[in-house]
């Protein structure tokens, strides 16, 4: 290297280590100035629902993140507040999962469980021969554990369920908006940027609850659901640029459809926590 910055890559010169005041430079550098598409793509998020997702689709590129890695950061965020968010609940709450046993006089009150037998649990249902033994077992390791074990895996599972539901929904969307014609690609991409604007919100609305007393929950969730409604109905609106009773219509069935698939997963999502 006979310069400042290496002839064949371009790297400046600088020392195989880095010192603590370049580390804190390159992360100020990275926050302020280095890509500063980032706060505008988070900003456009919150307040402008459906226009990023419209500027992408028609090339408007350079000032917008790229949907999937935006998605990948948003998430990691967001998962991250629902893990910790999940911690602090209320000891006094009802567990994310009840599951319903009989009680026996053969298992003393004192081992865990306080006399439930999980060999007991009922279940007649599709592949009963497969299914039952799991349940059993996922009965007998929450007794031990209090569930802890169940809730964990099920809530790693959410965001591998969530990267399947987008394109899957964004199918649905195909027999909604067939006129004027649009690709599956591009449903897929309002998708990602509708998804990554939902979880921006609730991540922070959760962080900002975390002030709040346990009372406060049912509020914020609440709001969360209603500014929810109002968020996809204005992104909706904003992306395909169809009237407001059009829009209206289509965000309910849209909604019922999402529903149901979003059920199905999670419902999916329960038997891979237990397998």
């Amino acid at each position: 290297m006979s310069g400042p910055f290496c002839s064949q890559c371009g790297q400046a010169a600088v020392a195989p280590l880095p010192t603590l005041r370049q580390l804190l430079s390159e992360l100020v550098a990275t926050l302020t100035n280095a890509d500063s598409r980032l706060w505008r793509t988070l900003w456009a998020l919150l307040f402008k629902p459906g226009q990023i997702s419209k500027a992408y689709v028609q090339g408007q590129r350079k000032h917008v993140l790229p949907p999937f890695r935006l998605y990948l950061i948003i998430s990691l965020v967001f998962f991250m507040v629902l893990g910790l968010d999940n911690q602090r609940a209320d000891p006094d709450e009802v567990p994310l999962v009840e599951i319903e046993v009989a009680e026996t006089s053969e298992t003393a009150p004192d081992e865990p469980g306080g006399g439930i037998d999980c060999t007991k649990l009922n279940y007649s249902g599709f592949a009963e021969e497969h299914i039952r033994p799991r349940l059993i077992a996922a009965c007998e390791q929450a007794l031990q554990d209090k569930g802890a074990f169940f809730s964990a895996r099920f809530v790693n599972n959410i965001p591998t369920a969530m990267f399947i539901l987008m394109p899957l929904f964004a199918g649905f969307m195909l027999l909604w908006y067939w006129r004027p014609r649009h690709l599956f690609v591009e449903h897929l991409i309002f998708q990602v940027f509708n998804h990554s604007g939902l979880f921006l919100m609730a991540a922070s609305v959760s962080i900002i609850g975390w002030a709040l007393p346990y009372q406060a929950d049912g509020y914020i969730a609440l709001a969360l659901v209603l500014w929810a409604f109002v968020y996809c109905y204005f992104s909706l609106r904003n992306h395909y640029g169809q009237g407001r009773w059009m829009t209206l219509w289509k965000l309910s069935s849209l909604g019922l459809v999402y529903v149901v698939l979003l059920g199905g997963l999670m419902v999916l999502n329960g038997l891979a926590a237990i397998w």
